[in-house]
C-alpha cells in the first residue's frame, strides 16, 4: 500500500469484512440473487456474512475497496448482530481512525 492511500482493494480469499459498507443498491440486488443460487460457505445455513460476501467478491469478480484507516470499529466485547456473541478481541480494526474528519479522503 502506498503512503496516504486511503482505499485499497480487497484480495482476501473466502473473505471480506462487511462491517460498516457502503454498497450501491444495483450491487445489494446482486448479492442478494447470487446468495439464493450460489454454493454458500458453511452450506444452507451460513452465517458468517463476511464469508458469504467474500465469496461472492471472487465468483463474480467485483473489485470491493476498504478505507484506510478503518472507519467503523467492531469490538469482539459487543453483541453481533447475527444474535450470538463474539467475545473476542480479534475482530477490532488493525487500523481505526477515531475521527475520520482528520484525513483527507
Amino acid at each position: 500500500m502506498k503512503a496516504r492511500q486511503r482505499y485499497v482493494n480487497l484480495f482476501i480469499r473466502d473473505f471480506c469484512p462487511v462491517v460498516g459498507m457502503l454498497w450501491p443498491r444495483e450491487k445489494a440486488l446482486q448479492l442478494l440473487d447470487w446468495a439464493e443460487k450460489g454454493k454458500l460457505p458453511g452450506g444452507s445455513g451460513a452465517r458468517s456474512d463476511d464469508a458469504v460476501v467474500g465469496r461472492w467478491m471472487l465468483t463474480t469478480r467485483q473489485t470491493i475497496r476498504a478505507t484506510v484507516p478503518s472507519l467503523v470499529q467492531h469490538p469482539g466485547t459487543v453483541a453481533s448482530v447475527k444474535g450470538s456473541d463474539n467475545a473476542s478481541s480479534r475482530f477490532t480494526a488493525l487500523f481505526f481512525a477515531e475521527d475520520g474528519l482528520h484525513y483527507e479522503w
